[in-house]
């Protein structure tokens, strides 16, 4: 459970690979645990397949399916989630800005089955060759949620990515997760790093 003050600490990690299969067209898979209860439990694995299309320099769009294990206190129970992205990208010298639109939906056996709108805007910029620095910011509304106010959620985050090879990338990142219009709300801060690799 969350600590001092609904305060918690959790650890992710991840590993993802990548190929294009065509012109402008990527197919990606996506593995991931997570902890929290300041990182002593496991609170949930999943796996990500998708892919995405590159329309232009401007726009691309993505559609991707998570298979879920996520602990209850009682047991693991197993969700299945569906993602749509529309994401945008504006390039200005060493700076790149985003802003992604991301429609969730999740199906839980014998419990609700919410249906979050995720914006996200996200800067990047260049430090030196295959160094980037990024901080981003997300917020999810709960599109069939009842209560005054469908805002429910803000991710923060900041970190850096970095290119090993051709191939083989690796982020580092802090997020602070914070859960909004609620009595008592978590603030959860989170360390995550991944790896992502790109097939030939």
């Amino acid at each position: 459970m969350a600590q001092f003050g609904n305060q918690d600490f959790g650890a992710w990690g991840g590993v993802s690979v990548n190929k294009e299969v065509a012109d402008d067209l990527n197919v990606d898979a996506d593995f991931q645990i997570r902890t929290d209860d300041n990182s002593t439990r496991l609170n949930q694995f999943f796996l990500d397949l998708g892919a995405k299309y590159k329309f232009n320099k401007y726009f691309k769009t993505g559609i991707s399916w998570r298979s879920k294990m996520k602990n209850s206190w009682s047991g693991y129970d197993s969700q299945n989630r569906l993602y749509f992205d529309l994401t945008g990208k504006l390039k200005l010298n060493a700076m790149n800005l985003y802003l992604r639109s991301r429609t969730q939906t999740t199906s839980n056996r014998n419990a609700e089955n919410p249906t979050y709108e995720r914006i996200r805007f996200k800067v990047k910029i260049k430090i030196e060759k295959g160094l980037k620095a990024f901080i981003q910011d997300e917020f999810f509304f709960h599109l069939n949620g009842t209560g005054t106010s469908n805002y429910k959620k803000n991710r923060f985050g900041l970190g850096f990515e970095y290119t090993i090879s051709d191939y083989l990338k690796m982020n580092l990142k802090y997020l602070r997760i914070t859960e909004v219009n609620q009595a008592y709300p978590l603030r959860m801060n989170v360390i995550a790093l991944g790896l992502s690799y790109s097939l030939e």
